[in-house]
């Protein structure tokens, strides 16, 4: 039973294939996530606000999950440009 679940596996990954996201969407994606990390970095850096109580959303949080989104896709980027060795 669980080999013809392995072989089920096993076909539909070779029928189902994911395409490359082209340089320029990657990059355009990159910039989104730094801009992103930016403005998270400015909020979270703001002083509080006792008047306007606690601080709802995790800026300095989402700062770094952006960061590392633009880092990543940025790693991506150059290892589709260098050639293969």
């Amino acid at each position: 039973m669980a080999e013809i679940a392995w072989r089920r596996l096993a076909a539909a990954d070779r029928v189902w294939h994911v395409r490359r996201m082209s340089p320029a969407i990657q990059l355009s994606l990159a910039l989104a996530c730094a801009t992103a990390a930016a403005l998270c970095g400015w909020r979270g850096a703001r002083a509080p606000d006792p008047l306007r109580g606690p601080r709802l959303i995790p800026w300095r949080f989402l700062m770094v999950l952006a960061g590392a989104g633009a880092v990543l896709l940025l790693v991506s980027v150059l290892r589709g440009a260098l050639p293969d060795q």
